[in-house]
């Protein structure tokens, strides 16, 4: 399972990480501002490392703080 946390772009963050194709992302549930994800990457540090690369990229994410990890 994959944790994004953060207070703000819940929206865009689950669209933008739902529309991954490899590794996949599945929004699961919100848990406060932790956004819960199941991926199909066997890998799954390395699917939160491309996850937040794929988050920094993004013009809405700049400037807010987010953390993405493992669980």
């Amino acid at each position: 399972m994959i944790k994004v946390t953060s207070p703000f772009m819940q929206k865009e963050i689950i669209t933008l990480l739902e529309k991954n194709e490899d590794p996949s992302y599945t929004y699961i549930k919100k848990q406060g501002i932790q956004l819960h994800f199941d991926t199909t990457s066997l890998n799954e540090t390395q699917a939160a490392d491309y996850a937040k690369q794929l988050l920094k990229k993004q013009a809405f994410a700049k400037g807010i703080a987010l953390s993405v990890t493992a669980d």
